[in-house]
């Protein structure tokens, strides 16, 4: 699951548990959170050999500039009103690629990519109650990379955009 604490001699679906954490239908705990704590699912299945996720928030503007007043006095026509025409959000995520992953992997990434389709994701806390979903929708891949260097794991990363509005965005229980 994505950045999670797996030992590397363990069978791919063995995790560590992280005891000092109880998310039983209950809201994130208050203090610094932990980027383990944080799954990134994409079509029911969390990212496997996940290293990172982020999501970026972003607002489309128009601004408009109007004259002030009559009884302004000058120079007071210097700030535009802006105004939001549009959001979107867009979530990427870096994993290594696994072979026998049997959580979601890059062959999956590539089939929905080649498809055109859209996927479902979600973010939820470990271990975390169903309902407490902290962002959910249908997202289109909007690019995917891998970086195959020497001597190194191959890594890959997918970009996400969203298509539509979001079916969950509860910023009370964002942290």
């Amino acid at each position: 699951m994505c950045s999670s604490s797996r030992s590397p001699f363990a069978p791919v679906n063995q995790h560590t548990t992280h005891t000092y954490l109880n998310y039983t239908h209950m809201a994130l705990p208050q203090g610094y959170l932990n980027g383990n704590d944080l799954l990134l699912f994409v079509g029911g299945k969390a990212v496997g050999h996940c290293v990172s996720y982020s999501v970026d928030y972003k607002s489309e503007t128009k601004t408009r500039a109007v004259k002030p007043i009559a009884t302004a006095p000058p120079g007071s026509g210097k700030f535009k009103e802006t105004t939001v025409t549009g959001q979107s959000i867009s979530i990427k995520t870096e994993h290594f690629v696994f072979i026998g992953e049997t959580e979601a992997d890059h062959k999956a990434f590539l089939a929905i990519w080649k498809k055109g389709a859209a996927a479902d994701l979600k973010i939820v806390a470990r271990g975390a109650a169903t309902e407490d979903v902290l962002l959910a929708g249908s997202f289109i891949i909007e690019s995917m990379s891998e970086t195959t260097e020497a001597d190194q794991d191959v890594k890959a990363s997918v970009s996400f955009i969203n298509n539509g509005a979001p079916t969950t965005l509860d910023e009370t229980k964002h942290p």
